[in-house]
């Protein structure tokens, strides 16, 4: 129901369930980054079979992943606003 005027959406949800929503986001966020900061730290390895290996994986898990993805950010339009200001935020940085 994101992007309809607030009298067309129902009624709003109560505080403590936005704030769930927000930490489960967060929660997801981490767990991303942290993938990559592990597929990232075992590309440091010395062995070309283990950084190619880590890519492949990665590339299978994103694959894997990109339909979720793809949907939930189709029910929420918004979502795409806060992931290319996130990605402005570190191109940034």
């Amino acid at each position: 129901m994101e992007g309809l005027p607030p009298h067309e959406a129902g009624a709003p949800a109560p505080a403590r369930a936005a704030m769930a929503l927000v930490i489960g986001q967060i929660i997801v966020i981490d767990l991303i980054f942290s993938i990559d900061s592990i597929v990232t730290a075992i590309g440091m390895a010395k062995d070309i079979r283990i950084m190619a290996a880590a890519v492949l994986i990665a590339v299978a898990i994103m694959y894997a992943a990109s339909g979720a993805v793809a949907g939930f950010i189709a029910a929420h339009p918004t979502t795409k606003t806060l992931a290319l200001a996130f990605l402005m935020l570190i191109a940034l940085h």
